[in-house]
């Protein structure tokens, strides 16, 4: 899986409901029970150089048992009014980080 799904999401200030991705690929669903951690990281740019610029960083966790593909990330609503930048990522037993979602993230 080296596709990174681009998928905008957009947020109202203050919410928390949960973010779900499915991750997939040609063949379908990618199993992921053997990632061991993944991040979706909220930024004010879309290349940043360092973590100043950050506006979240949510950790993630398997919405089943990671057999079905998904995993969600819940929002802590303290971002402000504005649009960002976003990039979803999960790491595997080999250590290896791959980002598999990316895009804008919108609070209105």
């Amino acid at each position: 899986m080296s596709k990174i799904t681009v998928a905008n999401i957009e947020r109202k200030k203050e919410d928390t409901l949960r973010i779900i991705f499915e991750l997939r690929d040609q063949r379908g669903i990618v199993p992921i029970s053997f990632w061991t951690q993944f991040e979706l990281i909220v930024d004010s740019l879309d290349r940043p150089v360092d973590n100043s610029t950050r506006k979240e960083l949510m950790l993630g966790a398997f919405e089943t048992s990671g057999a079905d593909g998904k995993v969600h990330f819940i929002p802590s609503g303290t971002i402000d009014y504005g649009d960002y930048f976003y990039e979803a990522r999960g790491r595997n037993t080999n250590g290896e980080l791959l980002t598999f979602a990316a895009g804008t993230y919108s609070i209105t």
